[in-house]
């Protein structure tokens, strides 16, 4: 890492309580485990400057199962890192959207990451483009921001979730089923 930050994560379990369970390690130390009925959460853990393993685990007992006897992760959010190739330098992909879960049925959480204070507009749109909903208007400050909308507050359909940050305009598709 370049220096101290934080690494996120969404997760979900769906597993049989207090016998399986998702464990996440960070350099060999538990940090936090998971069992039973779980729904979508995101979660952070700081890091300091340095080189860190991460680690997931889902660790069954095999003598019985419950729920689907699983566990997911998803959207990792990495500490930024600098890596050299050739003669020069890979800088991290620290800009853009996310939207989590896509398709989404209820929940939707919007992440993004900003370099630096920025002006910031972040808004839905129909497949028209026609702006259905502004998200975020106004000045937003270093780092991950996130944000969560409830889908049952739109139809079913395909959206375009517009982040614009100061001049730049970073577009990802959201989903909204039943």
């Amino acid at each position: 890492m370049l220096s101290d930050d934080s690494i996120s994560f969404y997760r979900k379990v769906s597993s049989e309580q207090d016998y399986d369970f998702l464990q996440f390690y960070i350099d060999n130390t538990k940090k936090q485990e998971w069992s039973g009925e779980a729904g979508w959460q995101r979660f952070a853990y700081p890091v300091t400057a340095g080189n860190h393993t991460f680690r997931w685990v889902y660790e069954k007992d095999f003598m019985a199962t419950g729920g689907s006897d699983a566990a997911w992760i998803d959207y990792v959010v990495f500490p930024p890192v600098s890596m050299t190739v050739g003669i020069g330098q890979i800088q991290p992909v620290t800009s853009g959207v996310n939207v989590y879960p896509n398709p989404a049925k209820d929940l939707v959480h919007i992440d993004y990451f900003l370099t630096r204070t920025s002006d910031v507009l972040l808004t839905v749109c129909d497949v028209s483009g026609r702006i259905v909903r502004t998200v975020q208007s106004g000045i937003q400050t270093t780092g991950l921001n996130s944000e969560q909308l409830n889908s049952l507050d739109f139809t079913p359909g395909i959206y375009f979730v517009n982040l614009q940050i100061d001049n730049e305009v970073f577009v990802t598709k959201m989903l909204i089923s039943r």
